[in-house]
């Protein structure tokens, strides 16, 4: 996977269109030619991270999205709609930053109240998100900061326990 980490608008005043630009999908091509990739993707937790995410879907070049999401987005929210536009073209979704603020809300206070039943289940906060993130067939992986053994076995259990969350 080559992999363009961090897209935002500091990378230029066009780059909302590299997505979709004979530029790109020439280089890919030329890049998936040469062997030394399979894959072309991209992160992104901008601010317009929906807007990158979409003219990713419009573009059809791109292999793999990495991004900041919560898994508790409204249904006409431009993200949400930019993850089904992606998830319809058979981009790979990534979820990434799973703790961190999320358009100024905390994520992991909202665990309990979103997803109750995780308590039950003997779930810790981000257990339960792993579950809600894991729950959403859009996202193909997710990349976990672990700093700790401790979060290691954490993570491991939170997958071995897995179970769909239904709402």
């Amino acid at each position: 996977l080559f992999f363009i980490h961090g897209i935002g608008d500091g990378y230029g005043a066009d780059c909302m269109e590299w997505p979709k630009s004979k530029e790109l999908k020439e280089t890919i091509d030329a890049i998936k030619k040469s062997g030394k990739a399979k894959l072309v993707g991209f992160s992104c937790h901008d601010p317009r991270r929906a807007e990158f995410l979409q003219s990713a879907a419009e573009g059809g070049i791109v292999d793999a999205i990495m991004v900041q999401y919560t898994p508790w987005l409204p249904k006409d929210d431009p993200l949400n709609k930019a993850l089904d536009a992606c998830h319809e073209r058979g981009i790979g979704l990534i979820s990434m930053k799973q703790v961190a603020p999320f358009n100024g809300r905390k994520i992991l206070d909202e665990v309990a109240q979103r997803a109750p039943t995780l308590k039950d289940r003997g779930l810790s906060a981000f257990q339960g998100l792993l579950h809600a993130i894991w729950s959403d067939d859009r996202i193909a992986s997710v990349c976990v900061s672990m700093r700790n053994t401790d979060q290691i076995r954490e993570n491991s259990l939170a997958a071995t326990q897995f179970e769909p969350l239904k709402k």
